[in-house]
């Protein structure tokens, strides 16, 4: 099935943030909440949905999903690096897992 450029392909992912800062400590629940406001900014209806051992799990999602827009996505994963001081973050989207 072909989209006609009319429609836009949705789909919901997920990013898995870690709890401990690398330098030591853990992060605070207040820290977790500014990162989802600005996510929330971007993605509407976005959230954290449950909690891995050593993660944190925020699903990215719109009205019906997630645009698929690598740009934005690329963007939020970017901050999420600086804002969590890691060299990477796993992102889950389509049964696909990437390091990024």
């Amino acid at each position: 099935m072909r989209l006609s450029t009319k429609e836009t392909l949705m789909f919901d992912a997920q990013i898995s943030l870690p709890v401990a800062d690398p330098r030591g400590g853990f992060f605070t629940e207040e820290h977790h909440a500014q990162f989802l406001d600005y996510v929330s900014s971007i993605f509407i209806g976005s959230g954290f949905v449950r909690h891995k051992p050593g993660f944190r799990i925020l699903v990215i999602r719109g009205e019906g999903g997630l645009i698929a827009n690598s740009g934005n996505l690329r963007g939020l994963i970017n901050v999420a690096k600086a804002c969590y001081r890691v060299e990477s973050i796993r992102l889950d989207y389509l049964g696909e897992v990437e390091l990024l």
